[in-house]
């Protein structure tokens, strides 16, 4: 080997961002094959308008109540996926809220599109 040759063929430089790029891809191939878009890097493509209803032990939950409860509005609208809104809430409910016993219902639609509902629990 001859005095300052690199015994390797590739710069560690290239070859990390390579490796970086290759993930970030990997990460926007995975969301186009899941409702969820936390790793896309294009922008937001959907609106989602939401209302949520919470009734804990048959009383229901005033709108202030909701927002503390689920850091989320009672009625609002986010720009991503509507699977955003319904993982916050799922996750309190799955966590937090496990032994409330509560029923949730959320009614949203997306891009104007025709209202859905989800509820909890399922």
């Amino acid at each position: 080997m001859r005095p300052g040759a690199r015994p390797w063929p590739l710069a560690p430089r290239p070859l990390l961002a390579a490796s970086l790029l290759a993930a970030q891809l990997a990460c926007l191939g995975y969301s186009f094959f899941t409702p969820l878009r936390y790793f896309r890097w294009s922008p937001y493509d959907r609106q989602t308008r939401f209302s949520v209803e919470v009734a804990v032990g048959g009383r229901r939950l005033t709108p202030e109540q909701a927002l503390a409860r689920y850091r989320l509005p009672a009625h609002g609208w986010d720009q991503r996926s509507p699977a955003n809104v319904l993982d916050k809430i799922r996750q309190y409910e799955e966590t937090y809220g496990r032994g409330d016993g509560a029923r949730v219902r959320v009614r949203y639609d997306v891009n104007g599109g025709p209202v859905r509902e989800w509820r909890w629990p399922r």
